[in-house]
């Protein structure tokens, strides 16, 4: 028996079901192991595909499996790994604080309420914040290090929603495909550690999608524990986020369509057309009272209003805009910060769309029940993207608050490419060119994240010129301030080869610019934090809002690709009247100093020093006949000077700065 298959990309599909009927194979969704062995595949070209055949390998199910069991296991090894190296994020003091406000609020029973009114917050759900507290009081870790490994874990779930999605509407191969483009996808993995907003909303969501899709797979025999199961994920995205909402209304157009499709079919097609009726209707009430209520279990402000604070929380980010945002906000973020390939994928995935609505049109016919889970997926992820370009909503940080709409996205995505490489393999060498440039093209996007970590997440294309060049464009990169950490470390570094073994003894003060509250926990015992500018020793501040820019010179820099996210510098203070100050840049070990006042000779002078990091201590010496006096710098003095030395006259009235110099003698 032959088999034709036509070339080209868009001839694949139509073959590959005609064999499926006509064999009895599930080719698209399942193996085609059960050939017999006489079955020959052949291209218009001629040329034989056997079963063993790489045409026929890229169908089959097991190395797709497999090779999802081995990411799906990589994953949380990696994360297991790294989770150490990411720093507290902007929000997560702000965050945590709140969680632990939600606990109480439930084992008071009630009456602590100190989440119902904690700042912006109290119009977020409570239920992941409240998770972290729990893990926290369990697992033998920091708090932020419980959270990181937590979101981190929990974001790998989103990976598998992508790849439920694509498994249920293309097969293994292209659920492989998504859930590999979202774990390569850089802001995706370096969010999941650090934000435990978007990044659970974004996971609850896939999971919602997924059963909805897979409700309208089940029509007319819709599963009532589906339908509990779509209104449990629905209820925790909306615990999280109140804009879990639009979950509800992806459920009641789905069942309005379903509803009306069984007045447009032959009666004989359905079983009993009231019956189906009210199994819709009823499945559609059980998912919406189970996600309401879930999402008032998981938000102490809306179990005390549960008609309004939802409602209330909803118009606050609607009228929450301290700026004017431009309609091309969202739309070219997602340009410049999805990869290349993505991009590529995401116009094949629509030249793919066009052609097969096109071939409804021409057959007059339509296969309802794929297009319309096809059609729940894109509006999951286009709808968002559509909504802000139309009403404008409060946005900051790039495009973080639009994460959610990824992993759908990115199951269509690995569908297309799914499509692009059983295409490819019409012909084997192109097939297998294929194969090496998107082996290539994942190894340089892995090694690009490698580069990145853990700042993965300010990952930005190559059309904006990458992490430079969306810098020199004015995007925002390391915006979550997560970078302290690894200043704090470079600094105990540089201060640790600078004082040698008086490191340990040190009292070093420590001034920190925004989102300052990042940087303590990861404090050395003898960093001290200060407010006053005066009488810190050194600035460490992330450059978001330039709060880097002081005096000082340069010790360390936190950077990427040559973009500064960290600056550390040695403060330096202007001298007081009457005050000459020296820092400690300005002494070299083994050389002669000569303070020289030539305006008075014989004058007391005060020398005021700080000495290993201890206040400032004072002497009292004087000038000579000429208006000097002589300093002998050893190396033990040198390193006693741990900030400055000053020298201050005790009669400021005829102290003269300007006729005052340091020469080495």
């Amino acid at each position: 028996m032959q088999v034709h298959l036509y070339d080209g990309i868009y001839g694949e599909l139509d073959t590959l079901v005609h064999i499926k009927h006509l064999l009895g194979v599930q080719i698209l969704t399942g193996s085609l192991a059960s050939l017999p062995a006489s079955t020959k595949l052949e291209s218009r070209s001629g040329e034989r595909r056997s079963p063993g055949s790489p045409l026929i390998k890229m169908t089959q199910e097991a190395p797709y499996k497999w090779l999802s069991a081995i990411l799906f296991t990589t994953l949380p090894l990696l994360i297991l790994l790294t989770f150490r190296d990411y720093g507290i994020s902007w929000d997560e003091q702000l965050q945590d604080t709140y969680g632990e406000y939600v606990v109480r609020y439930y084992t008071s029973f009630f009456r602590d309420t100190s989440a119902v009114g904690f700042g912006d917050l109290h119009y977020y759900g409570g239920f992941f914040e409240a998770l972290l507290r729990l893990f926290s009081y369990v697992l033998p870790l920091g708090i932020y290090e419980v959270r990181h490994l937590i979101t981190g874990l929990f974001g790998v779930g989103g990976v598998i929603g992508c790849w439920k999605i694509a498994r249920l509407l293309a097969g293994p191969r292209a659920a492989f495909f998504g859930a590999l483009l979202l774990a390569l996808y850089p802001p995706y993995y370096g969010h999941i550690f650090i934000n435990s907003k978007d990044i659970p909303f974004a996971v609850l969501y896939v999971w919602a999608v997924y059963y909805l899709v897979k409700l309208a797979e089940e029509f007319p025999q819709m599963s009532g524990w589906t339908a509990a199961r779509f209104g449990i994920a629905s209820g925790l995205t909306m615990g999280v986020r109140v804009g879990g909402l639009l979950l509800l209304c992806y459920l009641f157009l789905t069942l309005a369509i379903l509803l009306t499709s069984i007045f447009l079919r032959r009666s004989s097609l359905l079983p009993s057309r009231w019956a189906v009726i009210g199994r819709t209707i009823l499945g559609g009430l059980l998912a919406t009272i189970l996600a309401y209520g879930i999402m008032l279990i998981s938000w102490p402000a809306a179990i005390r209003e549960p008609f309004v604070a939802p409602f209330e929380a909803m118009a606050w980010f609607s009228r929450e805009r301290p700026y004017t945002l431009i309609r091309s906000h969202v739309p070219m973020h997602l340009l410049y910060k999805l990869p290349e390939l993505y991009l590529l994928l995401i116009l094949v995935g629509l030249c793919l769309a066009i052609r097969t609505l096109y071939r409804y049109a021409r057959k007059g016919s339509v296969d309802f029940p794929r297009v319309l889970s096809y059609g729940l997926v894109v509006l999951s992820a286009f709808l968002p993207v559509i909504y802000a370009v139309v009403t404008k909503p409060f946005l900051y940080d790039e495009v973080r608050h639009f994460l959610f709409v990824i992993p759908p996205l990115f199951s269509l995505l690995g569908i297309a490419l799914s499509g692009l490489m059983e295409a490819a393999f019409v012909r084997i060498w192109i097939g297998r060119i294929a194969v090496l440039l998107l082996v290539a093209y994942f190894s340089l996007q892995i090694r690009l994240m490698h580069q990145l970590h853990p700042y993965e997440y300010a990952y930005y294309n190559r059309l904006l010129g990458g992490v430079q060049g969306a810098s020199q464009s004015g995007y925002v990169t390391e915006y979550w301030a997560t970078s302290y950490k690894e200043g704090v470390e470079m600094l105990e570094s540089y201060l640790r080869r600078r004082d040698g073994a008086l490191f340990d003894t040190t009292r070093y003060s420590i001034l920190l610019g925004a989102a300052e509250w990042c940087a303590p926990p990861y404090f050395p015992g003898n960093f001290v934090q200060v407010q006053d500018p005066e009488k810190a020793e050194f600035l460490l501040a992330t450059t978001r809002y330039d709060t880097h820019t002081t005096n000082g010179p340069q010790v360390l820099e936190v950077q990427r690709f040559g973009v500064p996210f960290m600056i550390g510098k040695i403060m330096e203070h202007d001298p007081r009247p009457g005050e000459l100050k020296v820092s400690r840049s300005e002494i070299t070990v083994g050389q002669s100093y000569v303070l020289r006042v030539p305006s008075a000779p014989r004058s007391p002078v005060i020398v005021r020093y700080s000495l290993n990091g201890k206040d400032a201590e004072e002497f009292t010496t004087s000038l000579d006949d000429r208006g000097e006096v002589k300093f002998d710098i050893t190396d033990e003095t040198a390193k006693g000077f741990y900030r400055f030395l000053s020298f201050r006259k005790v009669d400021k009235a005829e102290w003269t700065p300007a006729g005052a110099t340091i020469t080495v003698k």
